[in-house]
């Protein structure tokens, strides 16, 4: 597959992993206010409401903990997550393709002249000398993106085994031992609630820069994340 090939295979897979994430935050908005509104929690703590509330916090909690171990950590040359997308952009081998993604990046947006006036010397010489700022500008916040998600992607690596042990020997399977006469659920210790909301905060992070970097598109999640964050309390109200 030619370098370009692999470009356009990437850019089609992070704007599937892009749409994924907007869904899993979606439910981790829900999850959120489910786990830390004290207000919430008051209201429906001594109501006929309580059991059905608590069924839909724990199905959250998985759904949320198998959404960022998938997002994040399932691999493959057809699973469009961050693991695949950020190991591709990083590979020792692929600097070809990196060239191409920074020529791509680099490109300056062109200025506008002023309708039917010719340019002077002077005015090209200042749009060149323009044009050549601009470029290595974009060209070392390329490098500089390629730098975070490198830092982004060793912390996930970091919390891999919580992240992963929990999904794969509880959540999505149900693994068992025998202790003396009676079999049991082998422990899986997951990631702290505290280490589940650093995951969310970063695979958007990660979304963020390998839109970018793929796409050259500045598309930040603030906007959706408060729009999710509103049909959360819409919801639970």
């Amino acid at each position: 597959m030619s370098s370009q090939q692999r470009i356009e295979k990437l850019q089609g897979h992070v704007l599937v992993f892009s749409e994924e994430l907007r869904a899993l935050v979606q439910s981790f908005e829900l999850l959120f206010l489910a786990a830390e509104d004290q207000n919430l929690l008051k209201k429906i703590s001594r109501t006929k409401r309580a059991r059905g509330f608590s069924v839909n916090r724990w199905s959250l909690i998985q759904e949320s903990i198998i959404g960022i171990t998938k997002l994040a950590y399932d691999s493959g040359p057809q699973n469009p997550t961050a693991g695949t997308l950020i190991e591709a952009l990083l590979d020792p081998q692929a600097k070809d393709l990196r060239q191409k993604l920074k020529a791509h990046f680099a490109v300056p947006i062109k200025l506008g002249r002023v309708p039917g006036r010719p340019p002077s010397k002077q005015d090209l010489a200042i749009e060149e000398e323009i044009k050549r700022g601009e470029i290595k500008e974009l060209q070392q916040a390329f490098c500089r993106y390629l730098i975070e998600l490198k830092k982004e992607w060793q912390w996930f690596e970091e919390h891999r085994e919580k992240f992963k042990n929990l999904r794969d020997r509880r959540l999505a399977h149900v693994d068992v031992a025998k202790a003396g006469q009676i079999y049991e659920l082998k422990e899986a210790p997951g990631p702290e609630w505290g280490t589940v909301k650093e995951a969310m905060q970063r695979l958007i992070r990660i979304a963020e820069l390998v839109l970018t970097i793929l796409h050259k598109k500045d598309e930040g999640f603030d906007q959706f994340v408060e729009l999710a964050r509103r049909d959360a309390r819409d919801y639970w109200e």
